[in-house]
């Protein structure tokens, strides 16, 4: 398999040849076992479809078989010769006649199409069969027989006492099939009559029938395994999915830890390198390293958040906790950060009882405040929050006057890692974390948030969380 053609975008070029084989093999044999399966199946019914048919056949022909001798047993043989022997769609039905014992046929109506070789082969069947006729029934079981190469159905009646010769017919006479409506009734002497029903043109019939369902099962089978193909593509669709997200993961969350890394590395040879230097003298460097392990340690933090949300670990330990005092004090920590760049920052929050976490909830706030003065440049934030008690709901609205984000934007700023064009452009420091963090913390208190664009410019990161029951 085209391990390329099977892994195209550039999202899935993540994954590893191992990844890959796995992946084709994974796929290889689901298609081929649903294809097999549904062959199997189609098979099945196709070969129950055909001996259902065959059963029908031959079991109309015997009904025939055996109503044709019971009105002969019971002295009806002129019904039976109005009764139409010979019908287009079912072939002849010929009477063979015979004496007592069945040596030689005395008769064949409504005409002898048999050879010396086939009539010594009908006597042999009529002396046969004799002994099964029992006193209670006159008519055998219908079975089987080959005659030169031709299959027929057939059964043996014992005639009534006092048969009387069919008029205009002599005993052994053969008729001619030009020679007008023969009479099937039997000559005078005849104690026994073998009827019997040639099977050549139900015998093409299923033979026509049999090539026709081996066909359709040929063409089914394509199909079947063209769409196993198509359906074990959309069901490993999902892993192959998940499987590029954690490849992505884990090549971005490398790329993040990497770079404090280094930053740590470089200082730390550095002072290495000027063992003869005081601390006050190195104070700088080691303000650049405290800071990037706070980078480190909060990245570190995220992922780790992360990783217990995937794997359904979270600890949220919730309480009745008051939303706006979280808001409020969240506000006042990062309003030196606002003043630093410059900026307002204005919060008014009212009385919001929620159930939740207030680590948990004030992490989701420090988040939204933290993307307010990290994209904003001018300006300022403002922070509010109200109650829907129509709702039952805490709304919590954190506007800023940044850059904003566009549309197609707005809800892949969830996805991990993921920073904006603007961000990079701009080249603005994060790990793309926040938002997916604040989230997955959100999800977990059963309430939601999404951004929305201000029409005066800039972004809105809207929360919305249940109030507490009775507040």
């Amino acid at each position: 398999m085209n391990v390329r053609k099977r892994f195209p975008t550039q999202e899935e070029a993540v994954l590893n040849p191992e990844a890959a084989r796995m992946f084709a093999r994974t796929y290889r044999n689901l298609a081929l076992g649903l294809a097999a399966s549904v062959l199997l199946l189609t098979a099945a019914l196709l070969v129950l479809l055909v001996r259902t048919t065959e059963d029908a056949v031959i079991r109309r022909i015997d009904e025939l078989l055996q109503n044709r001798a019971q009105a002969i047993a019971t002295g009806h043989a002129r019904e039976v010769e109005r009764r139409p022997a010979f019908a287009p769609a079912s072939g002849y039905l010929f009477f063979v006649y015979f004496g007592d014992p069945p040596q030689t046929p005395i008769a064949v109506r409504p005409y002898d199409p048999f050879s010396d070789a086939a009539r010594t082969v009908l006597a042999r069947l009529a002396e046969k069969n004799k002994s099964a006729l029992g006193g209670s029934s006159p008519v055998t079981a219908p079975a089987r027989a080959e005659l030169e190469g031709e299959a027929f159905r057939y059964v043996l009646v014992r005639l009534p006492e006092g048969t009387s010769a069919a008029s205009g017919a002599r005993n052994g006479q053969a008729r001619s099939r030009t020679a007008g409506p023969p009479s099937l009734s039997p000559p005078a002497e005849s104690r026994y009559a073998l009827l019997l029903y040639p099977l050549a043109r139900e015998e093409e019939y299923l033979a026509n029938l049999r090539r026709q369902a081996f066909l359709a099962g040929g063409l089914f089978a394509a199909v079947s395994a063209l769409l196993g193909l198509i359906f074990a593509d959309r069901a490993l669709r999902p892993v192959r999915e998940a499987w590029a997200a954690q490849r992505r993961f884990v090549a971005n969350a490398s790329h993040e830890l990497r770079t404090p890394l280094q930053v740590l590395r470089l200082n730390l040879e550095r002072l290495v390198r000027y063992k003869d230097r005081t601390v006050a003298e190195e104070r700088r460097t080691l303000e650049v390293l405290l800071g990037e392990l706070s980078r480190l340690e909060h990245l570190v933090g995220d992922l780790l958040t992360l990783a217990k949300a995937d794997a359904a670990t979270l600890a949220v330990e919730k309480r009745l906790v008051d939303l706006a005092d979280v808001v409020r004090r969240e506000g006042e920590a990062f309003r030196p950060a606002f003043e630093e760049k410059g900026l307002s920052l204005e919060v008014h929050a009212e009385a919001a009882p929620v159930w939740g976490d207030p680590e948990r909830l004030a992490q989701v706030v420090a988040i939204l405040l933290d993307n307010a003065v990290s994209y904003t440049d001018q300006g300022g934030a403002s922070v509010v929050l109200t109650v829907d008690k129509t709702k039952k709901q805490a709304i919590l609205k954190v506007d800023d006057s940044g850059m904003g984000i566009g549309p197609e934007e707005r809800e892949r700023a969830f996805d991990r890692f993921y920073r904006g064009r603007e961000a990079r452009r701009k080249k603005r420091e994060g790990s793309g974390l926040g938002l997916a963090v604040a989230r997955i913390i959100v999800q977990a208190h059963g309430g939601t948030l999404r951004l929305l664009p201000r029409p005066e410019g800039g972004t809105r990161a809207e929360l919305r969380l249940p109030l507490a029951p009775h507040s």
